[in-house]
């Protein structure tokens, strides 16, 4: 929770740091299409066994295997970190869209939920993909919205999360072997 308040308040101070740049001194930090872009680098290393560390600034988050898979099962799998980004990025954004509109939104409950078909990681020919062939989530919190208005300010949160974002439509990714 205290990394995810971090998170917001940097986001929530950046805004309020190129506003006051751009009020006191006609500058704007922001580009024809908006801020100026966040930069992300993780980097992941093979542990033991099946564990993955990955490295983002400070942080360090563990992904593991299953038992079943060959694996210690200490962490979650990728597709389950997949789903914790998605549904930490619905509460984050909807704690950051609350205090931007000065709301008061209590008792934020996101659940996530997925079917994965490992026909394809395990080499089998089959036409379904490898990775989720669908999300849910359930999103549910305290305010004192009608319920109309919640859908509205839900339809936002879903139209502004950057993790939500790259869920819902794609990405494009490269990749290249290092040497």
């Amino acid at each position: 929770m205290k990394k995810m308040v971090t998170c917001v308040l940097f986001v929530f101070l950046s805004v309020v740091v190129a506003h006051s740049a751009q009020e006191t001194t006609g500058a704007s930090t922001a580009g024809k299409e908006g801020m100026v872009p966040y930069s992300v680098k993780v980097s992941v290393n093979e542990v033991r066994n099946r564990t993955v560390e990955a490295k983002v600034r400070d942080h360090v988050v563990r992904v593991d295997q299953p038992k079943a898979f060959g694996a210690d099962d200490t962490a979650p799998t990728p597709p389950e970190m997949l789903a914790v980004s998605l549904g930490t990025c619905v509460v984050s954004t909807i704690q950051f869209l609350a205090m931007q509109k000065k709301m008061e939104v209590k008792n934020i409950q996101v659940t996530v939920e997925g079917d994965i078909d490992f026909s394809r990681a395990m080499g089998i020919p089959t036409e379904k993909r490898a990775g989720f062939a669908g999300l849910k989530i359930g999103v549910q919190f305290d305010s004192n919205l009608s319920p109309t208005e919640k859908e509205a300010f839900l339809k936002d949160i879903f139209e502004r999360g950057a993790s939500i974002d790259n869920i819902m439509n794609a990405t494009p990714v490269t990749y290249e072997l290092l040497r």
